[in-house]
């Protein structure tokens, strides 16, 4: 079978934590995940992706100096937010963890980025007030 990596080799960074084409868990892909983590860097992300007593994983970690690493080829759902991971692309930001959700409902990420609020997905696992992790659906 043919896997799609969109990052050269050096860049690929398979976790073990994720489900495979042909199971009846994969399903066509509705939307992005964005996450960030809480980690400084994408280091610290890919090495708890790599370790299967982890359980989670995603498709791509960005650094903050903008280096992409691909955890798993498209073809395959990793294990990054419950009850989204059977049909979602999953994206972690190293180092940009605690988006603020102002009163107006738009999240605010620490350099300023707005997301609006029908683009946000709220955590339940996430602190009131701090918001980690982002849906953008398909449009």
């Amino acid at each position: 079978m043919v896997e799609t990596w969109l990052v050269s080799e050096p860049y690929q960074k398979r976790s073990p934590n994720v489900y495979l084409p042909g199971s009846p868990k994969v399903k066509p892909v509705e939307c992005i995940v964005f996450h960030a983590t809480a980690g400084p860097n994408a280091e610290s992300a890919l090495s708890w992706f790599e370790k299967p007593a982890s359980k989670a994983s995603a498709h791509f970690v960005i650094d903050r100096n903008g280096t992409t690493y691909q955890c798993a080829p498209l073809e395959q759902r990793c294990w990054h937010c419950r009850g989204f991971n059977y049909r979602s692309i999953g994206i972690e930001m190293a180092g940009w963890c605690n988006l603020k959700l102002l009163d107006s409902g738009v999240a605010v990420s620490s350099t300023g980025v707005s997301i609006p609020k029908d683009e946000v997905l709220l955590d339940e696992a996430d602190t009131p007030g701090m918001r980690s992790r982002l849906v953008r659906e398909r449009r």
